[in-house]
């Protein structure tokens, strides 16, 4: 699977580094990190995550044949401990715009 774009959300407490399969969770005020958070389904790729409430939204991609990466799929992980909260699937693909506060 080709990059997704890799990038970096930080809260008042914690710093969230997003790779291709993985996303680097780092203590804010000292840069250390504390846990890393992996997808429940290793097929998908992480892309531009958001953060809602305790809520860690994560857009991610499989490889379409013609297309390549594709955003299939949102998971919404609890962004302190990792474990799914609840995921959507979509046929085709969804938009990246993501509005917020």
């Amino acid at each position: 699977m080709g990059s997704c774009g890799f990038h970096f959300l930080a809260t008042a407490d914690r710093v969230y580094l997003t790779y291709e399969k993985v996303c680097m969770v780092l203590d804010a005020a000292t840069g250390i990190k504390t846990t890393e958070i992996k997808l429940p389904d290793p097929k998908y790729g992480i892309g531009r995550i958001r953060i809602w409430n305790d809520l860690l939204i994560i857009p991610s991609f499989t490889n379409h044949k013609e297309f390549g990466p594709v955003p299939t799929r949102i998971f919404a992980l609890n962004r302190f401990d990792g474990k799914q909260v609840w995921k959507i699937d979509t046929p085709l693909s969804f938009p990246f715009i993501a509005i917020g506060k």
